[in-house]
């Protein structure tokens, strides 16, 4: 009675940030189509020009054969073009919440710093929305493990795969490198602000996740400020150009299912994941890039990450506010290419 007593005030604390729709509303698919002509790859898979990174990158769809909650399933992976011969090595980003890769500049960067990039939208986000009824979400972050799973196959072989994850794209990210059935070709983590706790009350982020279990596809309204958005684009105080259609800048919507799943996830990263090598026994390195708090040391502790074998580096960066290295310019870049 006392735990059904505390759902039902939790609740109605929650509510005021629960809505029927969001104040800004996704709009489905590519908004236009590049021109340009498709290539194909030796293995033959079709990659198109695309459009969000421009001239020197192109995309492939990856359609998976089981269908979800929402219907079909679809993945999206953009990479350079073309690919670098004599690389350093490949690094393959994920994204955050309401977010998509475009970030030109970092890809850019990486492919100067002689590094191929490849980038994933993960299910439901961006370029991969494919009509969700509810886009961005998951109910378990073991959704995304087939993406990544998809992303690592078109890289060749012979590449060290360095997986870059952005806010909770590193949940999945860290949890998928923790499975070693699948981490055989992961050689480097680099997490830039990885998104290991709720600001809210820990209290209020129980109840959300007991909510979600119960009502997973009920919509929590502004999980996100909107004023952070605005910070960001250019239309507003920010600095980069983006399509508002896939990353609303006013505000969206998650749903209770998907905040049961990231917390079910930080549960777990925070019971350690024991990242400390590769499969193969080798050193895995480890690079957490944060504003300054206090998470750029517990990702780096013995809790989240035990053990004392493999190579880890927090890199804070001073001054800065919410996701700033993300979506921050010079200044973290520098932070983020290493040798």
């Amino acid at each position: 009675m006392v735990k059904k007593l505390a759902l039902i005030v939790g609740m109605v604390i929650l509510c005021g940030g629960a809505a029927d729709t969001p104040i800004n509303a996704f709009r489905q698919g590519p908004t236009t189509v590049c021109p340009g002509t498709p290539i194909q790859d030796p293995q033959g898979v079709e990659w198109k020009p695309d459009c969000p990174l421009g001239e020197g990158f192109v995309y492939t769809t990856v359609r998976f054969d089981e269908h979800d909650y929402d219907g079909p399933v679809t993945a999206t992976v953009v990479r350079n073009e073309p690919l670098l011969a004599d690389s350093r090595g490949t690094v393959l980003y994920i994204h955050g919440f309401l977010d998509y890769v475009f970030q030109a500049h970092v890809a850019r960067r990486f492919v100067a710093e002689g590094y191929n990039f490849y980038g994933l939208d993960l299910r439901k986000y961006g370029r991969s929305m494919d009509g969700a009824r509810h886009p961005n979400i998951c109910l378990s972050m073991e959704e995304y493990f087939p993406d990544i799973a998809a992303a690592i196959d078109f890289i060749p072989r012979n590449e060290r795969v360095i997986l870059y994850a952005h806010s909770t794209g590193a949940i999945p990210a860290a949890l998928y490198a923790k499975d070693k059935d699948h981490r055989a070709r992961i050689d480097r983590l680099i997490f830039n602000s990885p998104f290991l706790d709720f600001k809210e009350h820990g209290f209020k982020t129980r109840i959300a996740a007991a909510w979600g279990r119960l009502f997973p596809f009920q919509e929590r309204r502004n999980p996100v400020s909107r004023w952070y958005g605005r910070s960001l684009h250019q239309d507003s105080h920010g600095h980069w150009r983006f399509n508002i259609d896939w990353k609303p800048i006013d505000g969206a919507v998650a749903y209770f299912g998907w905040i049961r799943a990231v917390v079910k996830a930080q549960d777990r990263i925070e019971k350690g994941l024991g990242l400390s090598s590769t499969s193969s026994g080798a050193p895995l390195g480890r690079i957490v890039i944060q504003q300054d708090s206090r998470v750029a040391g517990r990702v780096l502790s013995n809790r989240p990450y035990p053990g004392r074998r493999g190579h880890q580096e927090a890199k804070q960066i001073p001054g800065r506010q919410g996701h700033a290295p993300g979506d921050s310019g010079r200044r973290s870049r520098r932070r983020v290419v290493g040798p």
